[in-house]
């Protein structure tokens, strides 16, 4: 299943040839069906479960930014923030901020 295989390796690489050989379709079809099933294409889908992934570990713990930025599968903090920003207004410092203060 392309959803599970996404869910579960969010954090890694993967474009839709990678997913479209796993599961043994072609890349075209894969991101049609996928977006018209989904109502978003592969790449929106993968940089939500990212910024989720970043916004619970922002959350519960102290990690620092660069190291939530990698393990969430970004390439670097500079452009972990930027995403973070774009889907959630805040940047991934004053989202921490905004929690902590909700405690």
């Amino acid at each position: 299943n392309v959803l599970e295989l996404m869910r579960a390796r969010f954090n890694e690489p993967l474009r839709a040839s990678d997913i479209a050989r796993e599961v043994g379709v072609h890349p075209v079809h894969v991101a049609r069906v996928f977006r018209h099933n989904c109502g978003m294409t592969m790449v929106d889908f993968m940089r939500q479960l990212r910024v989720d992934f970043a916004r619970e570990r922002l959350r519960s713990s102290d990690t620092p930014l660069v190291d939530i930025a990698l393990s969430a599968g970004f390439p670097s903090q500079s452009y972990f923030s930027t995403t973070f920003k774009q889907e959630t207004g805040l940047t991934p410092g004053e989202y921490r901020r905004t929690c902590r203060r909700g405690r």
